[in-house]
């Protein structure tokens, strides 16, 4: 497989190289084929990594203050726009192939020009995605899910499933649709209903439509998952929460209130509609990623991950690459137990700041390396099933008591009140260990010399 050398000449395929000398950009962590200690699984097979193309190629260093980009970008210069567009597949790829990164996720106007019409459109997107396969075949690398910009354009100002407009509702529907198909044309593993500007602003403006604009949501969604059905294409369809940003509320602020949408257009029950979560999203909430992840895994909801993180001094969705290892401790411990087929996507991007030609590589390296300390140090908690031992051996002991068995298989409100009478108002509780669970964290963080 011959490596891709254009975009990037300063920097070769990045090598897993622990004793390198401080400073290199080499993997100290993640070795792809690694076998994680009692999993039976490599550090790739557990951390299916997929890089993005809006923030990845298409981020120039714009941030919500700036208007003018910092970074250069030489694939978008040098030809017309088709050229242009295949370009900046070709950087894509490059990218990712230097990094052994094995899926990428993108918009549809991220690498195809968008037209004058939507016909024009759509056949830019033929172009472009017949690149992106010969692309995929040369490399090995596939798609992890496509999606649509319904966030960009100005005729998307006010929404598009949740809207003021049919003609708008219609319009966008029609992209989805194209880039389903072209999805299923790429052998996408998924498809994200992304929908950034689904919400309010005015509270005042939308009070009396709530309910008719809600109804327009699941209507969305139920025909994106029909024609998906009508045209064999076999992946999920993930829906992302996302609490607020650029609207003060956005409908699916969050995976509870996001199932919540679902079961109301009658689309929870379908086995292919899933939940597309992001950790900076999470906090956008107010809520912790891991909590977000449990909430989908209980659900049997849990589609994929964007891998980022955001920053609690800052108010915006900042999509910061992931560097803090005990954030993602918890989520591994839920992907390692209870399973995961999705991607962990890299929706990060560079600050303003970064304009050096290494530095994407560097922001990959880092967030790469992170989620592979955090898969093994969750592997290791898990094996030695300490927190268990916490957990069902302290705190909830009283659930395993014949009693206890009693109440979890259901017993009338007659025992219930004569086990109240007998237990009393004065019951024995455990501790609840957090100090000592915060403890035994960092010994598998940080184990002593």
């Amino acid at each position: 497989m011959k490596l891709l050398n254009k975009w990037f000449p300063t920097v070769g395929q990045i090598p897993f190289d622990p004793a390198a000398k401080k400073g290199s950009l080499v993997f100290r962590h993640f070795n792809p084929k690694k076998v994680v200690f009692g999993t039976g699984k490599t550090l790739a097979e557990l951390c299916p990594f997929a890089g993005v193309a809006w923030h990845g190629i298409r981020g120039d260093g714009k941030d919500p203050f700036s208007g003018t980009g910092t970074r250069s970008t030489p694939w978008e210069k040098g030809g017309d726009a088709i050229t242009i567009g295949k370009q900046r597949c070709d950087a894509l790829f490059e990218m990712l192939q230097k990094l052994g990164i094995g899926h990428y996720s993108w918009h549809n106007y991220d690498l195809a020009p968008e037209g004058a019409t939507l016909e024009e459109s759509h056949i830019n997107l033929d172009i472009i995605s017949d690149h992106l396969a010969e692309l995929q075949e040369a490399t090995g690398i596939g798609l992890a899910w496509g999606t649509c910009d319904h966030f960009s354009h100005p005729r998307y100002r006010l929404g598009v499933a949740t809207g003021v407009s049919p003609e708008v509702y219609a319009y966008g529907l029609a992209e989805v649709y194209k880039m389903l198909e072209i999805t299923k044309k790429l052998k996408g593993r998924n498809f994200v209903a992304w929908g950034g500007r689904e919400g309010l602003r005015q509270i005042m403006s939308i009070l009396m439509r709530m309910k008719f604009v809600l109804e327009r949501y699941g209507q969305f969604g139920r025909s994106v998952c029909d024609y998906a059905d009508s045209i064999g294409f076999e992946g999920n369809i993930m829906f992302e929460p996302k609490k607020r940003e650029p609207m003060k509320v956005q409908y699916q602020s969050d995976v509870q209130t996001t199932l919540w949408l679902l079961s109301q257009a009658g689309l929870l029950g379908r086995k292919n509609v899933k939940l597309n979560l992001e950790e900076n999203h999470a906090g956008l909430a107010g809520l912790d990623f891991a909590f977000e992840v449990m909430m989908a895994i209980a659900a049997g909801k849990l589609g994929s991950l964007d891998a980022n993180e955001g920053d609690k001094l800052i108010g915006w969705d900042v999509d910061e690459g992931s560097h803090t290892v005990i954030r993602l401790v918890p989520v591994m411990l839920l992907l390692l137990e209870y399973g995961f087929d999705g991607n962990l996507v890299f929706d990060m991007k560079l600050r303003r700041e970064s304009t050096d030609e290494k530095d994407p590589f560097w922001l990959h390296v880092t967030a790469m390396d992170t989620w592979a300390i955090a898969t093994k140090v969750a592997a290791q908690i898990r094996n030695d099933r300490i927190l268990d031992r916490i957990t069902e051996g302290t705190l909830y002991a009283g659930w395993n008591t014949d009693f206890g068995k009693q109440v979890a298989n259901g017993i009338n409100s007659d025992d219930i009140i004569n086990a109240a009478h007998k237990y009393g108002p004065t019951i024995q509780l455990p501790s609840g260990c957090e100090e000592c669970i915060n403890g035994l964290v960092n010994e598998y963080l940080h184990p002593a010399n």
